[in-house]
């Protein structure tokens, strides 16, 4: 009797602890599954690698010297092409806009003016040369007249000339005020500003880095002893260099079409000065990695 007490009692304890089991399996993260599956491919070549955006990101660079006045914060939102990113102080600029402005306003003003006045001295001419057609007028006088038809002609085009000349300033004064401004190539996330407000920059200091609202990829440089072992489309597994051990699946997009030195990431391993390497880029899918990370690219073919 107490046999078959204890054999009921192990089934019990069976059953509960498979039902236990199966509920695990099924609260277990989707993200861990695939990490363990992915690390089921078998590898035929490993390279160094980071993480980037399809597109790649952008070192946004100041266009002119001055101080900013205004800068974008890194913000997981996605800002919209065309958004200000950084903006450089504009109060002298604007000044000159002003004082451009009047200038081309007043030579405007004088053009309008003379063409008036030589208008008025031209048609003074022609009454002119038909008096003295009919010996009505004196020739002296009709000589005066043409005389100062060429002087205002003379002073028209001297004026029209200095407000081409505020025009091109007013052009010249519109792109410097537009190469103060820097704007989102596209939309896409700041991912790091090099500088605040109120610093100094000059052109071509790297001010914005920022990155395309795109699905990010893997950038792996691969051996080219290796190159034979790739194919377009094959499986890979993606892990962090720092990370917890965690391995994400990736596919082999394209590989490049020229071999070149180790350049991208030197500091990963010592390269010869004869090591070459081929570009190849993997989608990753959404994982928890973030741009610019470091990984150890594993390439193989399903299992």
């Amino acid at each position: 009797m107490k046999r078959s007490l204890w054999l009921l009692l192990l089934l019990a304890l069976a059953i509960v602890g498979s039902m236990f089991i199966g509920f695990w399996q099924l609260s277990e993260p989707r993200e861990a599954v695939s990490a363990q599956s992915a690390g089921n491919v078998t590898t035929l070549a490993a390279a160094p690698g980071w993480v980037d955006v399809q597109g790649g990101t952008r070192r946004l660079s100041a266009k002119g010297d001055g101080v900013v006045s205004e800068i974008a914060a890194v913000s997981d939102e996605p800002v919209a092409a065309g958004a200000v990113l950084m903006r450089l102080d504009e109060q002298a600029l604007r000044l000159d806009e002003q004082v451009i402005a009047l200038e081309r306003k007043r030579g405007q003003q004088a053009v309008q003016a003379l063409s008036r006045q030589l208008a008025l001295a031209e048609d003074e001419a022609l009454r002119l040369r038909r008096l003295v057609a009919i010996q009505a007028e004196a020739g002296d006088v009709l000589r005066q007249a043409e005389a100062q038809v060429q002087s205002f002609k003379a002073s028209l085009q001297a004026a029209q000339l200095a407000d081409d000349g505020s025009r091109l300033q007013q052009q010249r004064l519109a792109l410097q005020l537009k190469q103060r401004v820097i704007l989102a190539p596209r939309r896409g996330r700041v991912l790091r500003a090099e500088v605040h407000r109120g610093e100094s920059v000059s052109v071509g200091a790297p001010v914005i880095w920022f990155a395309p609202d795109a699905p990010l990829i893997v950038r792996a440089e691969v051996d080219e002893r290796l190159i034979a072992h790739l194919k377009i489309g094959m499986n890979a597994t993606v892990e962090a260099e720092a990370g917890d051990g965690r391995i994400y699946p990736a596919k082999l997009l394209s590989i490049a079409r020229a071999v070149g030195p180790v350049r991208a990431l030197p500091e990963v391993r010592a390269a010869a000065k004869d090591d070459r390497v081929v570009e190849c880029i993997l989608s990753l899918g959404e994982v928890p990695l973030l741009i610019g990370q470091r990984v150890i690219v594993r390439m193989g073919s399903a299992p």
